[in-house]
């Protein structure tokens, strides 16, 4: 996967309800760390996300970060 990009939407949550990330960044990068259950996502609007649950749930870790 090194060097390809990744398609698809950052996480965080849907519906109008939800109003905390009102703009979704396209995933850029994904990295999987070692231990098999955590995931780090970049996207191009900065943010960095991180799963220790393969994907159960995501926070937010960093944002505003260069794109």
């Amino acid at each position: 996967m090194a060097g390809r990009g990744v398609r698809g939407r950052a996480p965080g949550p849907r519906g109008p309800e939800h109003r905390v990330y009102p703009n979704y960044g396209r995933i850029s990068t994904i990295a999987p760390a070692g231990d098999g259950r955590t995931v780090y996502l970049g996207t191009d609007d900065g943010r960095v996300w991180v799963t220790r649950d393969l994907g159960a749930s995501w926070q937010l870790l960093l944002s505003g970060q260069p794109g």
